[in-house]
């Protein structure tokens, strides 16, 4: 059995990784992770992903995270995300 945090590093990791094929040319400023939904910000992009854990009814503990992109969309930056935008990638 995994313990908990680790599970949880697991699937960041593989949001990340997705979020990164979704926008392989730019950089990630955030991650927020809601139940099941995980928004990834970049620049004015954000990408909606989907997670689930594959669990086995066989072993304790036993399954792995399934994460794939619900949506890629081109959000309006506020005057504070367009300056840390410009900050951030001077």
């Amino acid at each position: 059995m995994i313990a908990p945090h680790f599970l949880r590093q697991q699937l960041i990791g593989l949001a990340l990784s997705e979020a990164q094929n979704a926008m392989p040319t730019e950089i990630i400023d955030k991650i927020e992770i809601g139940n099941g939904v995980i928004w990834v910000w970049a620049g004015n992009k954000r990408v909606t992903l989907i997670y689930f854990w594959n669990g086995s009814g066989e072993q304790l503990g036993g399954g792995n995270w399934s994460v794939r992109i619900g949506t890629l969309e081109q959000i309006r930056l506020t005057l504070t995300g367009r300056l840390r935008t410009l900050l951030g990638r001077a």
